[in-house]
């Protein structure tokens, strides 16, 4: 499974948790409009039951079933939302490698010709050894 996917994949945050948390937010925002600067247990108490009332629908339920794919199964409506994030990935790869090259040809500030982010394919993690050996057997420039 891919990293930070989960969202995508589970129904309830989908469909239910991830409106929840909107509708409570609303609700604790009006009442901080309203004068209230604290929410203690009691307020909390008063107020998420009409969150969770207004959120916890069978319609939403459905829907969040719906949009991950698994009732009807359609894996698609998922897979097309990861591979988005893949082509984004492979084409920051594909930036990496070329920065790789040119850190060899040209001598940078590390910061600038190493990205310091955690590889999420084997692309980038080619891209950024590509990068690191760039680095390691950069010839210094002579200083005029």
């Amino acid at each position: 499974m891919s990293a930070y996917s989960s969202h995508l994949l589970q129904p309830l945050d989908v469909g239910c948790f991830s409106p929840l948390k909107t509708a409570y937010g609303d609700l604790v925002r009006a009442k901080m409009l309203a004068g209230v600067n604290h929410m203690d247990k009691q307020e909390f108490l008063h107020i998420y039951p009409q969150a969770r009332q207004r959120v916890f629908t069978s319609a939403n339920i459905k829907s969040g079933f719906a949009a991950t794919g698994l009732i009807p199964f359609d894996p698609n409506r998922v897979l097309s939302r990861l591979q988005i994030r893949l082509q984004d990935q492979n084409s920051n790869a594909g930036a990496g490698a070329e920065a790789g090259a040119e850190a060899s040809q040209t001598p940078r500030p590390l910061t600038e010709s190493v990205s310091f982010k955690t590889p999420h394919n084997i692309a980038q993690l080619q891209a950024h050894i590509g990068g690191l050996k760039g680095l390691l057997f950069q010839q210094p420039t002579p200083v005029s």
